[in-house]
């Protein structure tokens, strides 16, 4: 009999939390608590047999003499209750994995220790009675309940049905008071309403409760629901791409919108106000739709109310920031392409986290009065064209050079651009195209020329970075320009028709040298000369007899080349003699798009290892000769 296990679990971040200065990951059936500030893992355990964490509820609780904090955990039909020590960064069991008949859509806690309330997604919510294990285990660790999860049916002693008996896929549990009586469930049907209701409305048939508010104008299956008591507002997500913000409207008393500075006596009182009288706000007040933001190009899955904006994320990878006034503020892709399914804020609102389809969490800095100050690269000069007024030292001139066609001196009215260079500058022949170079220091000595394309036909094929402050860009012509971004100025650096209508480039891990492929089989180094600190060409070896299909770095002096039948060579580069030479050769199996994409080396089990991926999607492991 073979017993598989595995080590590493890579899946879907389907739940987040953050409280203080950790955040709480739910991963498939496991908890992580990880450092928010460093990243490092912490803790984290199994917490369910097979079902996928949904959520996450965190609350301090006192536990002997030392500080813990007791964490909810629910997903599909089950729930638990974890313990979490942060001095002594360790997780455990407080309860045993509990069970309901029915898929849960929200938890959380009932005014009593060991009770909680949950909505389930036939409109129903469970008042609960759990046990938790008795004990200070974080200070005798003897006493520590076992690793095995223990299943156990969760004991109901208290049920609530809506007259309106429909799925929900979402829901947001409230209580006012901490108790049962004066909870409210916000629940999104797949009928594309917010119900409000609780077990202190108005009965209808068999007993059951009717529904106080039914907020239509979603145009889709609602995905999530959120409620800020502050702000009197509920933000909802939905099928059709779009967040909702509803304004709760009840007397004098009440916040509007997303107000930006409220004072402190000020949200106590509102607190204290919706707690001692929590039935009767949700019966007398008026709930209607504030704003109706569309900014996703898929379903939106999440949102947050912050004091100064809302955010969703949603299918599409994005993360959307709105204003008060649901304009669009901000929007980036989170997770290279892999659903946002989760989200939640720092206590200070200035931070939030998010967990993707990719496996990945990450962290992002919300200052919003920071205004992004990127701005386009300008003065492009393969738009020759271009004003007279631009950055570029640019005027007319009339030079002397060779025809290429005649061999015979000609004069030409020429535009100069001059680069910032000191070495050179480059001329263009305002009627035929060519480009001319030559030394700045002696005037007008012709070195070589190569037809230009027009501004319409030519654009860059290639960008990267290099050297921390440049960007190279390689044009469809064969040209390559640099962009300092320290002088904020443009300089030609090649000319070259071996890379003209296709190359491929990239840079080092460094940024110090940069491997371009050609179409007829060459690759060119360019470095920094070490004795002169300028810009210029290392070495230049023709590599194969076909295109060079990608450019690969393996480290800062040695990299991979891909040519036509999945050929791929190693090379390294020598510095002292200007050469490169191969080192290992590689063959891909056949397939469709025959090249590398990405790859590196390694070493493992006393073994050196290259391990690389092609175009059509395949992983392949090679052992090093």
């Amino acid at each position: 009999m073979v017993s598989l296990r595995h080590t590493v679990l890579s899946t879907q971040i389907t739940a987040v939390k953050v409280k203080e200065d950790i955040v709480a990951i739910g991963e498939g059936q496991y908890l992580h608590i990880h450092d928010l500030t460093t990243g490092v893992r912490l803790s984290g355990r199994k917490v369910f047999c097979a079902a996928v964490i949904h959520g996450i509820c965190i609350k301090k609780e006192i536990c002997g003499s030392s500080d813990s904090w007791q964490i909810l955990v629910w997903g599909q039909k089950s729930f638990t209750v974890l313990g979490y020590n942060p001095s002594q960064k360790q997780c455990c069991m407080l309860s045993r994995e509990y069970r309901v008949d029915d898929w849960i859509v929200d938890v959380t806690w009932d005014e009593e220790n060991e009770r909680v309330v949950i909505a389930t997604a036939h409109n129903t919510l469970l008042r609960c009675q759990i046990r938790l294990y008795e004990g200070n285990y974080f200070e005798n660790k003897s006493s520590l309940p076992s690793t095995q999860i223990q299943t156990e049916e969760c004991k109901i002693i208290a049920r609530e049905q809506c007259t309106e008996n429909c799925i929900l896929y979402c829901g947001c549990i409230v209580i006012g008071s901490g108790s049962w009586e004066s909870c409210v469930l916000l629940a999104g049907t797949v009928f594309s309403q917010i119900l409000v209701w609780g077990p202190w409305g108005k009965r209808g048939n068999l007993g059951r409760v009717l529904p106080t508010h039914q907020l239509s104008g979603h145009e889709g299956v609602l995905f999530s629901i959120n409620y800020c008591p502050v702000q009197n507002i509920i933000s909802s997500t939905s099928d059709d791409r779009s967040l909702r913000v509803w304004h709760i409207e009840k007397g004098h008393d009440h916040v509007a919108v997303c107000e930006p500075q409220i004072h402190e006596d000020r949200v106590q009182k509102l607190s204290q106000q919706l707690d001692n009288d929590n039935e009767n706000f949700w019966k007398d007040c008026r709930i209607y739709e504030k704003l109706k933001c569309y900014g996703h190009g898929a379903r939106v899955w999440r949102s947050l109310i912050l004091p100064s904006c809302f955010i969703s994320v949603g299918e599409d990878s994005k993360v959307c920031i709105w204003d008060c006034t649901g304009t669009l503020t901000a929007s980036w892709r989170a997770h290279d392409g892999a659903c946002v399914w989760s989200i939640a804020p720092t206590e200070d609102s200035k931070v939030i986290v998010t967990g993707g389809g990719d496996g990945s969490v990450k962290s992002w800095c919300l200052n919003l009065d920071v205004k992004d100050e990127s701005q386009p690269l300008v003065d492009q000069p393969w738009t020759y064209d271009c004003d007279k007024t631009s950055k570029f030292n640019h005027c007319d001139y009339h030079i002397n050079c060779i025809d290429e066609d005649t061999s015979r001196e000609k004069s030409v009215n020429a535009e100069i651009f001059e680069y910032h260079n000191e070495n050179y500058c480059s001329t263009l022949d305002a009627t035929d195209g060519k480009l001319f170079q030559h030394e700045s220091s002696t005037g007008t000595k012709f070195l070589k020329s190569s037809v230009l394309s027009s501004k319409k036909e030519d654009f860059p094929r290639c960008v990267t970075l290099f050297d921390r402050d440049k960007c190279f860009v390689l044009m469809d012509s064969g040209r390559l320009y640099c962009w300092d971004f320290q002088m904020s100025s443009w300089s030609l650096l090649l000319s070259d028709e071996r890379m003209k209508k296709y190359a491929v480039m990239e840079s080092n891990p460094g940024q110090d040298f940069v491997g371009i492929g050609t179409l007829c089989g060459y690759i060119i180094i360019i470095g920094i000369d070490s004795s002169t600190k300028s810009v210029s060409i290392v070495s230049e070896e023709k590599v194969c007899d076909s295109k060079v299909y990608s450019v690969l770095w393996l480290s800062s002096l040695a990299l991979l080349t891909c040519a036509s039948e999945g050929i791929m060579n190693v090379w390294d580069i020598h510095l002292e003699c200007g050469k490169i030479s191969r080192r290992d050769t590689y063959k891909l199996p056949a397939c469709k798009q025959r090249w590398a994409s990405a790859a590196c080396e390694f070493s493992a089990q006393d073994s050196s290892w290259m391990l690389c991926g092609e175009r059509a999607g395949g992983i392949h492991l090679y052992s090093k000769h």
